[in-house]
């Protein structure tokens, strides 16, 4: 977008990591507990992505969540989804609030789904469980109809 580059049809985003801040959240403590991304995963994977000397708080290519209005006005539609026992939650909630608070962004149509009950990951899970399943059908459909979708050019 800082480019001026394309930006892409839009974004499908699945239990992201939208805040890297290292201070714990409330859904960042289930980390103690999620199967599929344990505290100890959690603390690694925040350390491997954060450079030596960068803070993560001021810095929106690691933290979306705190990128400019301006930024965020111009980021194609937003599908995301995250489950509701997930560490990284927290980071969906904060993206979405932030999103939603930007009246331009209504026209965009962006999603956000909660999956109840459901931890970091829970989409690996599409051929036990019947609720990922529906998801990952959903999330399908959603791509499907982003790149159906044909804005107009400018004159």
């Amino acid at each position: 977008i800082e480019r001026k580059s394309r930006v892409p049809d839009g974004l499908v985003l699945a239990y992201p990591a939208l805040y890297l801040s290292p201070a714990w959240s409330a859904s960042r403590l289930l980390s103690f507990f999620d199967p599929m991304l344990p505290s100890a995963s959690l603390e690694l994977c925040l350390k491997s992505y954060i450079p030596e000397g960068v803070d993560s708080e001021k810095n929106y290519y690691l933290s979306p969540c705190i990128a400019s209005v301006e930024l965020l006005e111009a980021l194609p539609p937003v599908v995301a989804v995250s489950g509701s026992f997930d560490p990284l939650f927290d980071d969906l909630v904060f993206f979405a609030n932030r999103l939603k608070s930007i009246p331009s962004r209504k026209a965009k149509r962006d999603i956000f789904h909660v999956a109840h009950q459901m931890p970091h990951g829970f989409l690996h899970l599409h051929m036990i469980d019947p609720e990922s399943r529906k998801i990952v059908s959903w999330m399908a459909r959603e791509i499907r109809r982003m790149m159906a979708f044909k804005p107009e050019l400018p004159a």
